[in-house]
């Protein structure tokens, strides 16, 4: 098997963590690991998977050129991990096999993710991680625009959230008096 961001190297087949085997790229030192080798080791690991492992700073290497599955040759699609991972994970929709860049696996074991990486292809998935990002841009833009007030703002807002009688303020607040 080639290696789908190295092209020319050859994959080794090595442990990549206990009991789940992958084929590793020496060069890119990226990971590939079959469908059925990664639900295999889902349902022996089940019970020490929850647990995030220590917490290490990674060089993360996310390669963003297109690749093609090692296994049937289709193109692999990219899968946004988490908001506060930046990084894709490569998938092909046909023979399930996914692809990890160098140290993708270990970041996503350190924040127990490792269990999840079935669930990240999920349309929920992605459109949560999504809304996380479309939500945080918002803030950015309204900090720009208010600028000095901004937290004032924020406060008012959290206020006004549990306030008994907030439909009445925002009524008055939009009457043009």
């Amino acid at each position: 098997m080639k290696c789908p961001v190295c092209k020319s190297n050859s994959l080794k087949e090595q442990e990549l963590v206990e009991g789940l085997q992958s084929w590793h790229c020496l060069t890119c030192q990226g990971n590939w690991l079959k469908s059925f080798q990664f639900w295999n080791w889902i349902e022996t690991k089940k019970e020490i998977l929850s647990t995030p492992v220590e917490n290490v700073q990674l060089e993360l290497q996310d390669n963003t050129d297109a690749k093609v599955c090692i296994e049937c040759s289709h193109i692999l699609r990219k899968f946004k991990v988490s908001h506060d991972l930046d990084f894709y994970i490569d998938r092909c929709m046909t023979c399930g096999g996914i692809w990890f860049d160098r140290n993708e696996w270990q970041a996503m074991s350190q924040k127990g993710l490792q269990k999840q990486v079935h669930l990240i292809f999920s349309a929920n998935w992605q459109h949560q991680i999504k809304e996380v990002e479309y939500k945080s841009s918002l803030k950015e833009l309204y900090r720009e625009k208010l600028k000095g007030d901004f937290d004032e703002v924020v406060r008012v807002k959290k206020w006004l959230k549990n306030h008994p009688q907030k439909v009445d303020i925002y009524a008055f607040l939009n009457l043009d008096l």
